[in-house]
C-alpha cells in the first residue's frame, strides 16, 4: 500500500497581481517548466518566457514610475553606474538566471540635451 499524498504547508506561489499560479488555463505548467529570474536579488518563478514591465515591477510591488533595469553583467564595481544594463521599457524575454534591478527614476544615467 502506498503512503498517502501530502500536500505542500506553503502557500501557493502568486503571480504578478496576485493570481495564485495554481489556478486559471496555465495549473499545469510544472517546476520544470517556470523560469526562475532575480529581480533585486530575490528570486521570482514566473511561467512565462516573456514579461512586461508592468509585470515586473509587480513582483517586489514598486511603484508604476520605477525604472526597470536588465543586468547584463556583475559584479558592478562599486560606486560605479552600471554601463552595460539595459533600461526596459516595454516587454522582454527571460530565461532562467535572468537579472532585473526595479529602482526609482533617474537611479542611473542622466538627463542629457
Amino acid at each position: 500500500m502506498l503512503p498517502p499524498v501530502l500536500k505542500s504547508s506553503y502557500p501557493p506561489p502568486k503571480r504578478p497581481g496576485g493570481a495564485d499560479l495554481t489556478e486559471g488555463p496555465q495549473r499545469n505548467c510544472t517546476m520544470q517548466e517556470r523560469i526562475t529570474i532575480l529581480v533585486n536579488q530575490r528570486p521570482f518563478h514566473v511561467d512565462k518566457p516573456q514579461l512586461t514591465v508592468e509585470e515586473i515591477r509587480a513582483l517586489v510591488s514598486a511603484p508604476s514610475d520605477y525604472e526597470v533595469w536588465k543586468v547584463i553583467k556583475s559584479p558592478d564595481p562599486e560606486g560605479q553606474l552600471p554601463v552595460d544594463d539595459v533600461q526596459i521599457t516595454g516587454s522582454v524575454a527571460v530565461k532562467n538566471g535572468d537579472r532585473f534591478r526595479v529602482v526609482p527614476p533617474g537611479t542611473f544615467g542622466a538627463f542629457v540635451r
